[in-house]
């Protein structure tokens, strides 16, 4: 969900957090190893919004896509989703949720572990001089999917947000695990498929995956030097390891230019597909989409 800011078609976690890493407690290290990327969303001009949907012939093959409307007991958004095997993309128009305007981007984490939200909270608490937990609710068909979110205040208004995401238990037993489930790692596929088969009243076992989508490899970025100190400080507490002009993280790299000019954040996003497929190029307007062997590419043409 990109939460309007910040939430999905889950919900999330907008994370804007300058940790000190010399403050870090061995607890906060033992389970910073759980938290997961999970999906990002940007907004683009009504053209390229529209065009997705024109070309759904290509898109279908490489992931399952769809248009929805989310509501909470607080806010809204609609969006288009791609979703992939352990990652999604989520696509906004202006107006898609509050206040969104064109080249707004966001990237949303999520942990593998129940709690760790509960940990986070705890580590902040003893860091930070305000941190705000709000819980919210998303109902479908009259059950109840809560999740919590955790955020660190910020007086900077910038053009890109980073958040984790947590489903509370309550959800995670609505979607069919069971409490023994709840005691290990539980992965976004995992989560997906018993969802899935929650819905369909299937077995989570039958639930396969045919799309090529598997997951992002690679994010490139054109950011300030603001922003860049922005994503630096929220990275690094999620785990990852700086080098040079990118960033090294459990299960994606992103890359980084500078530019105090005028830009639009979001660069390319390259994709890791789950089998090989023909070579594919598509111009939408001002997303450029490549596939080819098993890598794939939306080059965004700002």
């Amino acid at each position: 969900m990109t939460l309007r800011k910040l939430t999905t078609f889950t919900s999330i976690l907008l994370l804007t957090a300058c940790t000190n890493e010399k403050n870090r407690t061995n607890e906060y290290l033992d389970f910073e190893k759980h938290i997961k990327f999970n999906h990002l969303f940007v907004v683009v001009d009504d053209s390229t919004y529209k065009f997705l949907s024109d070309s759904i012939f290509a898109i279908k093959a490489f992931s399952s896509f769809s248009e929805s409307n989310t509501k909470t007991d607080t806010e809204s958004w609609s969006g288009k989703y791609l979703f992939g095997k352990n990652h999604y993309l989520e696509i906004f128009r202006t107006g898609g949720y509050d206040g969104a305007k064109i080249g707004d981007f966001g990237m949303g984490f999520m942990p593998n572990k129940l709690g760790t939200v509960d940990s986070l909270y705890k580590h902040w608490s003893s860091t930070f001089d305000s941190v705000d937990r709000t819980e919210t609710n998303v109902i479908e068909n009259g059950v109840n999917y809560p999740f919590t979110s955790l955020s660190i205040p910020t007086k900077d208004t910038l053009k890109v947000n980073i958040w984790l995401m947590e489903h509370d238990k309550e959800a995670m037993l609505n979607v069919g695990f069971n409490e023994n489930d709840l005691k290990g790692e539980i992965e976004f596929w995992d989560y997906l498929r018993y969802s899935r088969a929650n819905k369909t009243l299937t077995d989570p076992d039958s639930i396969k995956y045919d799309r090529l989508f598997d997951r992002l490899s690679r994010i490139k970025l054109n950011l300030s030097n603001r922003e860049l100190d922005y994503v630096k400080s929220n990275l690094l507490d999620l785990g990852f390891i700086e080098n040079e002009n990118s960033f090294h993280g459990n299960d994606v790299d992103i890359d980084y230019e500078i530019t105090e000019a005028n830009h639009f954040i979001l660069k390319q996003v390259d994709f890791q597909l789950t089998r090989n497929t023909s070579d594919i190029e598509i111009t939408l307007n001002r997303l450029n989409i490549k596939m080819s062997g098993d890598k794939a590419s939306f080059i965004f043409k700002y």
